[in-house]
């Protein structure tokens, strides 16, 4: 077998389950628990943490232990698993001396706010993930910590850039300008049903209709609330005045109630069309 035909055959291996013949090719050939898959510049482990939720694999966390026993790297898989709040694999991940701050620019608990995964998120911060922004403490709805990054009313130099898991890919990557923080924080807000602090971050200057920098959706913490289904936040947003008709400046330039039909958010449309309505 050539080294691609070996990658391949302990891909399909793990995604099956089969941790027998995943078992045999490791001990014929270790390093592949460090290499890439051939479909994707991604490890086996890594594959299995996010494709665990997305396409069901079976037998996750039995595979999850036999790459984490054969010296699978462990730290890039747990912002994997943080994308798609695989708790039961970010928690054999962290047991296994995963870096709950990660060893990126882009930390895991970041990494689990920006998809709503808030268990995952919560599983973090209980293994010592630190808040360093804005955005994370606003994500988690920690009123705290949220006003210390704040002095007299000004927002202090360490409440973050403006970042993504897109990286560069998105404009204003790295801005420090205060209302884009702001709105940033204010849409990381919403899009973890946190009313109390989105109320914060509004009374401190983020803008309710801001189609904030550092999202893939391009879209208002309006839009946010409705991708993550948050019919309470959406009720606080309508009340507070936000456009209900404001597009998102994607592609599509959809309206939050465009949003609400493409996601099946039945009783958010219902909303939105009353309030349009009235």
């Amino acid at each position: 077998m050539t080294d691609a035909d070996v990658m391949q055959a302990a891909s399909d291996a793990a995604a099956a389950g089969d941790t027998e013949t995943l078992e045999a090719l490791i001990q014929q050939h270790p390093d592949i628990v460090r290499a890439h898959i051939p479909r994707d510049p991604v490890t086996l482990l890594h594959d299995v943490a996010v494709n665990s939720v997305v396409w069901n694999y079976p037998n996750a966390l039995a595979v999850t232990d036999l790459l984490i026993e054969a010296g699978a790297d462990v730290n890039g898989p747990l912002e994997a698993a943080a994308s798609v709040d695989a708790v039961e694999i970010a928690e054999r991940l962290l047991d296994a001396g995963a870096d709950p701050d990660g060893v990126q620019p882009w930390p895991p608990l970041e990494e689990a706010l920006y998809w709503g995964q808030i268990r995952t998120a919560r599983l973090l911060l209980s293994r010592g993930a630190a808040v360093k922004t804005l955005r994370a403490a606003a994500g988690l709805g920690d009123l705290e910590k949220i006003e210390a990054f704040f002095e007299n009313g000004t927002l202090k130099r360490d409440a973050g850039t403006i970042a993504s898991c897109f990286g560069g890919d998105l404009p204003h990557h790295g801005s420090t300008d205060r209302q884009h923080l702001l709105d940033n924080a204010f849409t990381m807000a919403c899009l973890n049903g946190q009313i109390d602090a989105a109320k914060l971050l509004q009374n401190r200057g983020a803008d309710i209709d801001a189609l904030a920098p550092g999202y893939h959706f391009h879209g208002s913490g309006l839009h946010a609330a409705i991708w993550q289904g948050h019919t309470e936040t959406v009720k606080y947003l309508i009340e507070a005045g936000a456009d209900l008709t404001k597009r998102d400046a994607g592609e599509a330039a959809a309206t939050p109630l465009d949003w609400a039909d493409f996601h099946s958010r039945d009783d958010i449309a219902a909303l939105l069309k009353a309030a349009i309505g009235g």
